[in-house]
């Protein structure tokens, strides 16, 4: 599938040139379109803004399937998961999700099984600090260090 660069002003404009622009067509200055051009704001965006009385910023996109703390959350999970030996392919991973999503009560579309694949590749660009990797044996002394009982010995 081939990516195209954006064209246009689509999430580019400011909030203070959007406020901007509302007082001018609300006070009967200029009219939306000559606003929409003065202050670089989309006029549909403006007409959008007059109509629902709304001054702030939207987010542009889907709404994320879990929010900031959740996704810490499962970060975290999977951090400590790897550092114990037990790394977590894609397929395993995105099911473990679905199963968080159905203990949270949080509704998942798509498949039955497990979240999708762009949902992972969302995830993995949001955290940095996990990285996709081929798993590889143990070294058989730090598998020795992870058994409790040579742990404690030493």
């Amino acid at each position: 599938m081939a990516r195209y660069k954006a064209k246009g002003i689509r999430g580019k404009w400011s909030e203070e040139s959007m406020k901007q622009g509302l007082t001018a067509v609300k006070s009967g200055k200029m009219k939306v379109n000559t606003a929409a051009k003065h202050y670089n704001v989309p006029r549909r965006t403006l007409r959008r803004y007059l109509q629902e009385k709304k001054e702030t910023k939207s987010t542009l996109g889907r709404k994320p399937l879990l929010d900031p703390e959740q996704e810490k959350i499962l970060a975290s999970r999977v951090i400590r998961l790897c550092n114990v030996g037990y790394p977590l392919k894609q397929r395993v991973l995105r099911r473990c999700v679905k199963t968080f999503c159905d203990r949270n009560n949080i509704s998942v579309s798509g498949g039955d099984l497990m979240v999708g694949r762009d949902w992972l590749r969302g995830f993995l660009k949001r955290h940095r600090n996990i990285s996709r990797r081929k798993a590889q044996n143990l070294n058989p002394a730090r598998a020795q260090k992870l058994n409790k009982a040579v742990w404690h010995r030493s």
